[in-house]
C-alpha cells in the first residue's frame, strides 16, 4: 500500500526504438552478493554490473524534402554507443524483540519485530553518439556530409521525416538550407542526460504476526543528481516530483524526495 509516495518516475531511459528498427547489440549483466549473519543481526552486500553497447546504424531514404519532391538527406549514420550501469547496496537487518526477549526473534517466530536500514547507489551513463547526415542537393558543391555530436544519448531515435518549403532563391536557396540543417530538422528526439546518480536510503520496521508473513513500514529517500525535463505540454519528472513548474523544467537539474509504504509480506 502507498501512504506518501511519487508514482514511478522516469530517471534514465535507454534507447528503445527507432522508426527503422533496433539497434544491435548483446547486453551483459552481472550481479554478485554476499551475505553474514551472526544471531539476530544479518549484513547484506550487493554489486550489480550492467552494459548494454548498441552498433552503429546507417540510414539510407528521403529523409527531408525542399519543396516538395526533392530530397535534401539521403543517408543518416549514426556512431555506435553503449550505455554503461553500475550499482551497490550495503543493508542492515537485526531482529529487535520476540516473546523470547531483547535481540531475539526469527521469520517463523510470531511476535519478532524485525527493523532495517540500507543505503543504495547506482551510476549510469552512456557515451555520446555522433550523427553525420548527407546532403544530395547542393547544385554549386555536390552533395556534403556533415557531422554533428548529439547532446544527449539516452534516447536516440527518428521520430519525425519533416519538410522544408522553398519559395524563392532558386540554387543558392537550397544550398544555404542544405549547410544550415542540423539534428532537430532530422527530427532526433534527444535526452539532455548523458549520466546520473541516484542515492536510496531506506528504514525499514515490520512486524510478523504469523510465521513468515508480517507487515511493516518502509521509508525510502531518494537523491538523484539528474532528473529528466519536460516541456508545458508534456512535463518530465521535475515538474511530477514539484522540483520545477510546468514549462520552467531545467536540464540537468537534480532533486531528493521521500517515499512512505505500508507492506504486506507473506513468504511461502
Amino acid at each position: 500500500m502507498l501512504l506518501f509516495a511519487a508514482p514511478n518516475q522516469t530517471l534514465f531511459q535507454a534507447e528503445t526504438t527507432t522508426t527503422v528498427g533496433l539497434p544491435e547489440g548483446q547486453a551483459s549483466y552481472v550481479g554478485p552478493s554476499l551475505g553474514w549473519r551472526v544471531g539476530p543481526y544479518t549484513l547484506r552486500g550487493i554489486m550489480n554490473f550492467g552494459s548494454y553497447p548498441h552498433k552503429a546504424q546507417s540510414f539510407e531514404g528521403e529523409l527531408n524534402s525542399v519543396g516538395t519532391t526533392t530530397p535534401v538527406f539521403s543517408r543518416i549514420d549514426i556512431s555506435s554507443r553503449r550505455i554503461d550501469a553500475f550499482n551497490w547496496l550495503i543493508g542492515h537487518d537485526l531482529f529487535l524483540w520476540s516473546p523470547k526477549g531483547f535481540l531475539t526473534g526469527s521469520a517463523t517466530t510470531p511476535g519478532s519485530i524485525l527493523v532495517g536500514f540500507h543505503f543504495e547507489r547506482t551510476d549510469v551513463s552512456c557515451t555520446t553518439p555522433t550523427v553525420s547526415y548527407t546532403s544530395t542537393v547542393v547544385p554549386t558543391t555536390g552533395p556534403q556530409t556533415r557531422t554533428a555530436t548529439l547532446p544527449g544519448c539516452s534516447d536516440v531515435r527518428i521520430t519525425a521525416r519533416q519538410t522544408r518549403t522553398i519559395t524563392a532563391g532558386g540554387a543558392t536557396a537550397i544550398a544555404n538550407e542544405a549547410a544550415s540543417f542540423d539534428t532537430n530538422d532530422l527530427g532526433l528526439a534527444v535526452a539532455a542526460i548523458k549520466r546520473n546518480r541516484v542515492l536510496l536510503r531506506e528504514w525499514d520496521i515490520f512486524y510478523f504476526f504469523a510465521p513468515r508473513a508480517s507487515v511493516g513500514i518502509q521509508v525510502l529517500w531518494y537523491d538523484a543528481a539528474n532528473l529528466p525535463a519536460g516541456t508545458a505540454s508534456a512535463p518530465g519528472t521535475q515538474f511530477n516530483l514539484g522540483k520545477a513548474k510546468r514549462g520552467f523544467e531545467i536540464p540537468g537539474k537534480g532533486g531528493e524526495w521521500v517515499d512512505t509504504y505500508l507492506n504486506f509480506r507473506w513468504s511461502f
